[in-house]
Formats: structure tokens, C-alpha cells, sequence
């Protein structure tokens, strides 16, 4: 196994890959709805909470057994665990804008989409950020939870196969790749959030 850990490295990297720009192209969208329409948010929010307490390992069985074991599972399992800390984290970023910043907009004529696009919108993206970044942790747990229990190949597969050969030296190397690759995308993101919202940097120091 040693000789194609990158195999599974690649295998899983890009299932997650595929399941965070999901996740965030659902996510971000439904939080900034849910905060800017209270019938939205009366609507989705009980299921929203619900579904985001609910623990993904309990799902995996359902999803193998109308998916299979295919890659399809995995990624939803990653879409499921990713998705409601972003949605979450936007949602919270509208309903939390500064209402005097508002009401200067509005005192200088801004319109409401422009109110949304210049005011909220700059306002709640270091919010969106801190739920991709608690998506990214979540999304790298669903993932190697569906590789182990419905997989052949990626990193969570090897986990399950060096525990059940005793592997101990796979399993270390395992658990350090997942750690480089948590820590890699979390920088990521960081950086990210650096050059979108140069301002909260400012705000830190």
C-alpha cells in the first residue's frame, strides 16, 4: 500500500474537492437567502438545524444502500457534512450586519440590491469564510468516514485496510497526510480571506 498512497491521496483529495465547491455553491447562496428573507428563513431554518445535528456516520448506510458503494455516495456524504456550517455561518453573517451601516446607505440613496451587494455582502464574507474553513474540517470527516465504510480506494479506505492488517506504520502516515492536508486547505482559505476582506485584517491588529 505504501507504494500508491498518492493514488489514495488523489482519490480522496479530489472527492473532497468536488464535494467543498458543491457544498459552497449551495451553502452560501441558502445562508445569504435565509438571512436577507425572514419567510425563507421561518421555512428553512428547522430543517436546516436539523439536518446539521444530525450525525453523518448514521447516514452512510441509507446512502450505500440506494447509491452503492460508488464515488457518488462519497461525495454526498461530503456535501451533507460541509454544507450547513457554511450556510449557517452566512446566515448568521446577514443577520448580524451592522444596522447603522444600513441605515447610512440608506441616508445616501443606495438601493436594496445595492445595500446587499456593497454593505452586507462585504460584511458577511469573513463570516462565509470561517464556515468554509468548518466546512473543509467536516467535509475531510465525511469523507474518510465514507471511504471506510464504502470504498476501495482513498485515504479512509487505507485506514480501514492498516487497521485490519495492523499496519501501524500505514496508519501514522495516513493520519499525517490527513493532518497536511487539514492544515493546507485551512491556510488556504485564510489566505483567501486575506485578499477578499483585506479590512478584517485591519480590524485584527
Amino acid at each position: 500500500f505504501s507504494g500508491q498512497i498518492i493514488d489514495h491521496l488523489m482519490f480522496t483529495l479530489r472527492n473532497l474537492s468536488i464535494g467543498l465547491v458543491i457544498a459552497i455553491i449551495i451553502g452560501v447562496p441558502a445562508g445569504l437567502l435565509m438571512g436577507g428573507n425572514k419567510y425563507v428563513e421561518t421555512i428553512l431554518s428547522p430543517y436546516v438545524w436539523a439536518l446539521a445535528s444530525l450525525p453523518r456516520i448514521a447516514l452512510v448506510p441509507l446512502f450505500i444502500l440506494f447509491m452503492g458503494f460508488t464515488v457518488k455516495m462519497q461525495i454526498t456524504i461530503i456535501v451533507l457534512s460541509a454544507v450547513f456550517p457554511i450556510i449557517i455561518n452566512a446566515w448568521a453573517g446577514v443577520k448580524t450586519t451592522e444596522k447603522s451601516l444600513i441605515s447610512a446607505a440608506k441616508v445616501f440613496g443606495a438601493k436594496k440590491y445595492s445595500i446587499y451587494y456593497h454593505v452586507i455582502l462585504p460584511y458577511t464574507l469573513p463570516f462565509i469564510i470561517a464556515g468554509i474553513q468548518q466546512g473543509i474540517g467536516r467535509g475531510l470527516v465525511g469523507v474518510v468516514i465514507a471511504e471506510i465504510f464504502g470504498g476501495s480506494n482513498g485515504l479512509g479506505f487505507l485506514i480501514n485496510r492498516a487497521a485490519d492488517t495492523f499496519n501501524s506504520e500505514l496508519m501514522y502516515a495516513v493520519l499525517l497526510l490527513l493532518v497536511i492536508v487539514s492544515l493546507s486547505l485551512i491556510k488556504l482559505t485564510t489566505m483567501l480571506e486575506k485578499y477578499v476582506a483585506p479590512w478584517r485584517q485591519q480590524v485584527k491588529m
